[in-house]
């Protein structure tokens, strides 16, 4: 029975290549260390062999402590665990500040909104989450506070709220959406929009 051919990723080879350098280590210094010759470690690094699980981990073990399996066996692009979390941080940061733009959007739409009573919803601050307050207000006409309803209850009217609206989205691309008459920033100028000094964000 023929031996199943092994898969080599030539980028770990130029990512094991890249340590040594940095690093000031020959290719014969890291065959000495870890018992391979070096013509071995060079296939490896040349891309011409797989570099093979045990040996990255004896390699980061002994050598690098400091690098992460992942990133020399090409399963991330996360070198060490710093850089990792650095972009784990940026990721969580990004999201924040959508998750905080959302909800101030939402704040002015809904606070915009009044019952046939003109009863209105009074929401939180949006400088904190407003999931994180466990009762929104329901003031009167003349903006007097009149009760309170339950975060989870809102929550709910808002899920509905967001649902319907990416159904009503979805309705209108399929039934009214167009091909593109003109493109560029010249087109502008063509909105009606814009042809209307009273609305005209530049004026």
């Amino acid at each position: 029975m023929s031996r199943k051919k092994e898969e080599i990723n030539p980028e770990s080879g130029n990512r094991l290549k890249s340590l040594l350098s940095s690093n000031g280590i020959t290719q014969k210094e890291l065959a000495t260390k870890l018992g391979y010759t070096e013509q071995h470690i060079s296939l490896v690094i040349r891309g011409k062999r797989r570099l093979p699980g045990e040996m990255a981990t004896r390699i980061i073990k002994e050598l690098f402590p400091s690098c992460r399996y992942q990133w020399l066996m090409c399963m991330d692009d996360f070198e060490t665990e710093d850089e990792k979390q650095e972009y784990s941080r940026k990721v969580w940061e990004e999201n924040h500040k959508l998750e905080d733009f959302y909800n101030k959007v939402f704040k002015l739409f809904i606070e915009g909104l009044e019952d046939m009573n003109g009863n209105a919803l009074s929401l939180p601050g949006v400088e904190t989450d407003i999931l994180g307050y466990e009762s929104v207000i329901v003031s009167n006409a003349e903006g007097v506070e009149i009760g309170a309803i339950p975060i989870e209850s809102f929550n709910k009217m808002r899920k509905s709220i967001e649902d319907y609206a990416s159904y009503l989205i979805s309705a209108l691309i399929k039934n009214e959406m167009q091909e593109p008459k003109c493109i560029g920033r010249e087109s502008v100028d063509t909105w009606p929009t814009f042809r209307n000094a009273g609305t005209n964000p530049a004026n």
